[in-house]
């Protein structure tokens, strides 16, 4: 990165496609090696400066709080974003080279980010996995894996399913409706 004597010029308002106000970023020091085996990897914490600085410039607050420890994982990034509707919070790692996500609002839960992602929050109970199962099934949608997030027994839940196939929306709002979902989002990373 080249030295500079001269400050960015900052935005004042937040810009009209910007979807957050203020994000929370925590980055413990592992994060910073990129692929390397010890230090701070230069290109990788270039790129953060340059993305959190795109961010701020479009009008969003960025606080970046960085963590000797993160618990049971050697690096993780956490990005807490302020919405109108509340706090969104979405925590990942790298485990064996493969990017993982390790926590989605307060719940923990684990999965490989790839291909059709469907998440879905409702109140755990009998008879949820096997509405969403059969829906999925009648739509010959095959599930490649299940993860499943929650504090206690039919409490809150965070549900992820990996699927091999796309969901258009309406499909998507038949699997919400059948469990009652207050979340539904259908991610794609293909």
């Amino acid at each position: 990165m080249s030295a500079s004597t001269e400050e960015p010029a900052l935005a004042t308002e937040r810009a009209p496609d910007a979807a957050f106000g203020r994000i929370l970023l925590k980055l413990s020091g592992e994060a910073l090696m990129g692929g390397r085996d010890f230090g701070i990897d230069l290109p990788t914490v270039e790129s953060l400066a340059r993305e959190i600085l795109d961010v701020h410039e479009r009008g969003v607050e960025v606080a970046i709080e960085r963590t000797e420890s993160t618990g049971a994982y050697k690096s993780m990034l956490t990005v807490c974003t302020q919405t109108a509707e509340g706090k969104k919070l979405i925590a990942g790692t790298v485990f064996d080279g493969q990017p993982r996500i390790v926590q989605l609002r307060d719940l923990h839960i684990e999965f490989t980010p790839e291909g059709y992602i469907l998440v879905l929050s409702y109140e755990d109970r009998p008879g949820m996995v096997g509405r969403i199962g059969s829906i999925l099934g009648r739509l010959n949608v095959n599930i490649a894996s299940m993860h499943v997030g929650r504090r206690t027994k039919r409490g809150r839940a965070i549900v992820v399913l990996l699927l091999d196939e796309d969901l258009p929306p309406e499909q998507v709002s038949e699997v919400a409706r059948a469990v009652e979902a207050d979340f539904a989002r259908l991610i794609r990373l293909r």
